[in-house]
């Protein structure tokens, strides 16, 4: 019993440790043209193709998704095929993120059989930036490809180049890419996140990720003294959020993440709505949330991060 005690006062220290790391600003050490290029990707973006259709190659367009990673110091993306505007063929997951070991921007592709691309992205200019990849096959055989990109407000442009065997970059293709209008404007109540009370979290996010929907980052893990059965994920198609909670939620939840949950309290109780549970609501900052139900046992999450 001592040893029980002695170890769960190591894993509570630990975690203690670990949640004061996490509290300081984990963004000081990120440069701001890495973050600003971040928030700048963020989206949906799409490219014409016309140009290089042929039999093997029969899309007529490509899109390209990021989302968010955790605490939004990174993101997550795809990339795939398009054909009458429907998806056709999935080529790349990607990941986009600031390596604190070597103090460089990070730009991950993972593709077919294996295929893995890693490379360094760095600003050549105001609003342009340089990544030159390495990629391998599963077999160890590898090429480097460069790509040079242009941001313009809901526009950039992209050349990829190869390397010849001398070295020497010889540009390959072009394509404008831009942002698809997708995610309306935001009124007062933030976000919008479908929460969906699930028996089995791996299975649901099966199914939803053949509806079109990727994983974000992140995702918890626990429930009976076990890591090996995850209890809920986020998930995303464009500016659509759907969130997987195995054990944590009775019903379906509609969530709302304002930027100001209190005033919305206010205007809740205002309206003599009926205010089921809250957190956080006692201090004047910070995060905090209420739920409410609508006439039809439908519950609403509003939840300030």
């Amino acid at each position: 019993m001592q040893k029980v005690k002695e170890t769960m006062a190591a894993f509570l220290l630990t975690v203690g440790i670990c949640f004061s790391v996490l509290a300081q600003d984990s963004t000081s050490g990120i440069p701001a043209w890495f973050l600003n290029d971040l928030a700048a990707n963020v989206g949906v973006w799409t490219a014409q193709n016309g140009a290089h259709m042929s039999e093997a190659e029969p899309y007529d367009a490509y899109r390209l998704e990021w989302n968010w990673g955790i605490g939004e110091t990174s993101i997550r993306g795809r990339m795939y095929g398009m054909k009458n505007g429907k998806k056709v063929a999935e080529f790349w997951q990607l990941h986009q993120y600031w390596d604190n070991s070597a103090q460089q921007a990070v730009v991950m592709n993972f593709g077919q059989g294996g295929t893995v691309g890693s490379g360094y992205l760095r600003p050549t200019g105001e609003n342009e930036t340089e990544l030159i990849q390495t990629y391998t096959l599963a077999d160890g055989r590898g090429w480097k490809v460069k790509h040079e990109t242009q941001l313009t407000g809901n526009t950039f442009i992209s050349q990829s180049f190869e390397q010849d065997p001398s070295g020497a970059w010889k540009l390959d293709r072009s394509y404008t890419f831009v942002k698809e209008q997708i995610n309306a404007a935001e009124g007062n109540l933030g976000g919008f996140t479908l929460s969906l009370a699930v028996k089995d979290v791996a299975m649901a996010q099966a199914f939803y990720e053949k509806l079109g929907f990727i994983a974000m980052e992140g995702g918890g893990h626990g429930g009976s003294g076990t890591t090996s059965v995850q209890d809920w994920v986020l998930l995303s198609n464009g500016g659509i959020k759907i969130g997987l909670f195995r054990g944590v939620l009775l019903t379906n939840t509609i969530t709302f993440n304002p930027s100001d949950a209190r005033s919305i309290y206010k205007e809740v109780q205002q309206n003599n709505l009926e205010v089921d549970s809250s957190s956080g609501l006692e201090n004047s900052e910070g995060p905090c949330s209420f739920s409410i139900t609508d006439p039809d046992g439908n519950s609403i999450l509003i939840e300030q991060h």
